[in-house]
């Protein structure tokens, strides 16, 4: 037999072994920050390198999140697919229940429980920040579905999954942020950039930002917003048409 496909073999075995060994049933697990619904769920093994993880972000990020779904009563097949789902292999679990706070039948970005999206969007980043991928799983270890339809509604959940057996050594991230704050804050800054080295240029021997009457990107308080680069962008545009 090739000798790599047997190397690969046994690294299979040994990954399979130290999931086997690190299972650990939820009705007997302490943390302070990861708490699990007291139906069948409490009895499902889980890998305790995942549910670290779980208990790390939520510590960050001042959340304590309930597993409503971990093996027990869930589909066995991804929505949508033929493959296995990463709940039948004690990988990943549900999060429905963010300090007491459900979705509040949450089908999209903008519906239901407000607070839960909040709470959902910190957890998420916190996950993110150590190594977690968003809304794709498919070839990804470590994942963290939310605000998405991606194998199903992940705006009423957050199903999280490890299969490395192995619990992240990342520092967690920002614990305040959310994800639109980052998003915007991110889009701003770069955005910025890029306005300024545009007004900053050279158009028939003068400024673009003298000929439209702007000074830079940021607004006259200093400070850049959102409002300040739309508005310089409609000043450019109205010069170019």
């Amino acid at each position: 037999m090739n000798q790599i496909l047997i190397e690969e073999i046994n690294k299979n075995k040994r990954l399979m072994n130290l999931l086997e060994n690190d299972l650990v049933k939820l009705s007997n697990t302490s943390y302070s920050n990861v708490k699990y619904d007291n139906d069948a769920t409490k009895n499902d093994l889980v890998t305790k390198a995942l549910l670290d993880d779980i208990q790390k972000a939520a510590d960050s990020v001042g959340v304590t999140a309930t597993i409503t779904t971990a093996k027990s009563g869930h589909n066995a097949h991804v929505k949508n697919s033929k493959r296995t789902s990463r709940h039948m292999k004690n990988v990943a679990v549900d999060v429905a229940i963010l300090n007491g706070i459900g979705s509040g039948g949450a089908s999209n970005s903008r519906n239901g429980n407000a607070e839960f999206r909040r709470l959902g969007n910190k957890l998420k980043n916190a996950l993110v920040s150590m190594g977690y991928t968003w809304n794709r799983e498919s070839g990804n270890d470590k994942a963290v579905l939310w605000q998405t339809n991606t194998g199903g509604n992940h705006y009423n959940h957050l199903h999280i999954s490890n299969r490395t057996g192995v619990s992240s050594n990342i520092n967690v991230g920002s614990e305040d942020s959310d994800t639109e704050d980052d998003i915007s804050t991110s889009v701003t800054s770069t955005a910025k950039d890029k306005l300024n080295n545009i007004l900053n240029s050279n158009l028939d021997g003068s400024l673009i930002k003298d000929l439209i009457g702007v000074t830079s990107s940021t607004g006259t308080n200093g400070n850049t917003s959102s409002t300040d680069i739309i508005g310089t962008i409609i000043k450019l545009s109205k010069m170019m048409s």
